[in-house]
């Protein structure tokens, strides 16, 4: 190495020759026990639900893709009551999913973890469309998450997450639990059957008990006022 002067002595110069330049070390993989990575995913999933980005995305989508419906009741609607609560639902893969296959992705490609950028990228995706959405009032949503009683078909929908599954396939395949719930909603679309949907059939159910006449249904307001004056009347004739 040697230095190097212009002739006013006012910009220094090093010279460095090329058998003093160290090898460039390869950007060394991160590793996170399954515990840690968890609570990042949680982390980054908090961040994106709670950011201006994502609530506008979601606005945008109730106001002008029509996701201030329910998708299966479309009378279950904010433009009709404002009181109904629609809730924008993620599927085949929950939030928490979409954070954990990028930030495998950022820990396979050896970039250091920020919350922020990596929220940042998964906020992105919704506005690319790539991430699977449906809207869904609050007690099927609750249905969704809770329990199998309701199938949501593939084609029901919106968004390209296919394109985000085939992107990123090297940082999902291997997740079981991930891999495990595709592979169980293409399976549950092709067995589509009416009885699928029977967990969205109205059904009422009566307590009969002892001493305790069974409630009678009443289709209008000749038929109270029928069935008041009914009463009435056997009401005096018992006295």
């Amino acid at each position: 190495m040697s230095l190097q002067y212009d002739k006013n002595n006012e910009i220094e110069v090093v010279v460095v020759s090329e058998s003093e330049i160290p090898d460039a070390t390869p950007e060394q993989k991160i590793t996170l026990t399954d515990r840690e990575k968890d609570k990042f995913i949680k982390k980054v999933e908090k961040i994106v639900r709670i950011s201006g980005e994502y609530r506008d995305c979601t606005a945008f989508l109730r106001q002008y893709i029509g996701m201030d419906k329910c998708a299966f009741f479309n009378n279950i609607s904010k433009a009709t009551n404002k009181k109904i609560k629609i809730e924008i639902h993620h599927e085949p893969l929950t939030l928490y999913d979409i954070c954990d296959i990028i930030v495998t992705k950022w820990m396979a490609a050896g970039q250091v973890l920020n919350d922020l950028l990596v929220a940042e990228e998964v906020a992105e995706l919704h506005y690319e469309d790539q991430v699977g959405l449906i809207p869904l009032s609050k007690t099927l949503h609750e249905v969704v998450h809770n329990s199998d009683k309701l199938v949501i078909p593939m084609y029901m929908i919106y968004g390209d997450y296919l394109k985000f599954l085939k992107e990123n396939e090297d940082y999902w395949v291997d997740n079981k639990r991930i891999k495990k719930k595709i592979e169980r909603m293409i399976q549950q679309t092709k067995e589509l059957t009416d009885k699928s949907f029977d967990a969205l059939d109205v059904k009422f159910t009566y307590i009969k008990c002892d001493g305790f006449e069974m409630p009678v249904k009443i289709l209008d307001e000749e038929e109270v006022k029928t069935e008041v004056d009914k009463k009435k009347v056997e009401k005096k004739k018992a006295a």
